[in-house]
């Protein structure tokens, strides 16, 4: 975090962000000085994935694998929710069941024995159930 608090306090300083007189000003703004919208987050990301050749990202799918990397790192619920900004654990608990979840799925396949050895020379691409399941992390 020592990175991103520079970073944070070099943006603060070129902005001119950085005296009391401009606490009530928007942090990251757009051209005409305003707050970000929703929109324009989704615009700025969008631009700059783009850029490197990611696609099909969105302020929410970064938001969606940040609580499941905070999930599966067993960190508190309750400091998720508060993360997230939701006002109900429920919501946040949809998390939590599909790593629990995703772990079962993985837990069932390992004890079902069709994985116990692999192949030395085995080509991972060519099992077709497993190309479908990363298929299925990009949505």
């Amino acid at each position: 975090m020592d990175k991103t608090i520079a970073l944070l306090q070099q943006y603060l300083h070129e902005q001119r962000l950085d005296n009391p007189s401009c606490y009530e000003h928007p942090l990251f703004f757009n051209a005409q000085k305003k707050k970000l919208t929703r929109q324009g987050i989704a615009y700025v990301l969008k631009k700059y994935a783009d850029a490197c050749g990611i696609k099909k990202i969105s302020p929410h799918r970064l938001r969606h694998t940040k609580a499941m990397h905070l999930t599966e790192a067993d960190i508190n619920p309750i400091f998720i929710r508060d993360f997230l900004g939701h006002t109900d654990l429920k919501v946040t608990e949809v998390y939590s069941k599909t790593s629990v979840k995703m772990k079962r799925a993985a837990l069932e396949k390992m004890n079902s024995g069709k994985h116990d050895v692999i192949p030395e020379k085995a080509d991972w691409t060519e099992d077709e159930s497993l190309m479908d399941w990363l298929a299925g992390l990009r949505h």
